[in-house]
């Protein structure tokens, strides 16, 4: 079973039909895709992050052994449910090599930081109802400020060369050390308390973990530079989403942009119950977008190949050893 089998290429779905019965998913919901599950006796399913993969959807799914997700994170599959269960879960983690040159998310990271930087969304939607005020969205450069990068991995390398050429100075975290081999003139490594009282934009890139979950907590909103901007591109539960829109409102912060939000593969979630979405409605300068920083034309027929081929290996392999 395919979720979103329309962006996968062809040939890649022909590859698939060639060896399995591939079906084609329509379901909307937690519910009509089990339905699909059960009454197919699927036992892949490849799935998107719209809905959530835990014990609601595949209580019922007996034939279930592979989720197969494109994507990097996986905050919308309950890997304890499936240890339980002995289902396999294979995601972008397993193909890092493969996606290298998948920067998608840092362009989207980059142009939320412009969007904030210069109040763009803000000021078009202003033009759009017949405003010509240019005086209500004094933006701030970004030339020779400094640019604080939580996550120094594929995607926060591109973003800091992103800054290089617009002439930033660039400090990164990670607690990885092989991040910082072989560092570019202009980028430093730092404490993360360091950076993010000392930066005036922030872009955050790194996986959510029981370790990175809250990370930019509240206490750490506070050691944020006053008048910075803060981007997040990775998962909503890496910051205190209520302390960055008490932040924007006081005027400590110049404005914030996400891709994400908390819960967002949460069966309850609403957006409209998000403090940031209900900031940016009330016309303060936070832009929120639904997730798509992976979603472009080039990204989804890169990932989609490559997490197709690594299920087809890993599938074999089981064959082989007789499992």
């Amino acid at each position: 079973m395919v979720c979103d089998a329309d962006r996968y290429p062809g040939d890649v779905l022909k590859l698939l039909r060639s060896k399995f019965t591939v079906l084609e998913s329509v379901a909307y919901d937690q519910k009509s895709l089990s339905d699909e599950i059960v009454n197919n006796q699927i036992e892949v399913l490849f799935c998107n992050l719209s809905i959530k993969i835990d014990a609601l959807l595949l209580d019922r799914a007996t034939s279930i052994k592979f989720v197969v997700s494109p994507t990097t994170g996986l905050s919308h599959v309950d890997l304890e449910y499936l240890k339980l269960r002995d289902i396999k879960c294979i995601f972008l983690g397993h193909v890092k090599s493969e996606i290298a040159s998948v920067f998608a998310t840092a362009e989207l990271a980059w142009a939320l930081l412009l969007a904030v930087a210069r109040r763009v969304t803000l000021a078009a939607e202003s033009t759009r109802f017949g405003g010509w005020h240019r005086e209500n969205f004094f933006g701030i450069s970004l030339s020779n400020k400094v640019i604080g990068i939580v996550g120094f991995g594929r995607l926060g390398r591109q973003v800091a060369n992103y800054a290089l050429a617009f002439g930033m100075k660039v400090l990164a975290y990670d607690l990885d050390d092989g991040a910082f081999v072989n560092l570019k003139e202009g980028i430093a490594r730092s404490q993360l308390e360091f950076l993010l009282s000392n930066s005036d934009f922030i872009s955050v890139h790194v996986a959510l973990t029981e370790q990175s979950k809250n990370l930019i907590s509240r206490e750490r909103v506070e050691q944020l530079k006053s008048g910075a901007v803060l981007i997040n591109t990775s998962r909503g539960e890496i910051v205190d989403e209520v302390a960055l829109v008490e932040a924007v409102e006081s005027g400590k912060l110049f404005g914030v942009g996400v891709d994400v939000l908390q819960s967002e593969s949460d069966r309850e979630f609403a957006v409209r119950e998000s403090k940031l979405v209900e900031a940016s409605n009330n016309g303060y300068n936070v832009v929120v977008t639904p997730h798509i920083g992976g979603w472009t034309d080039d990204a989804v027929q890169v990932t989609r190949r490559a997490i197709t081929n690594e299920f087809l290996n890993v599938y074999q392999k089981l064959a082989e050893d007789g499992n």
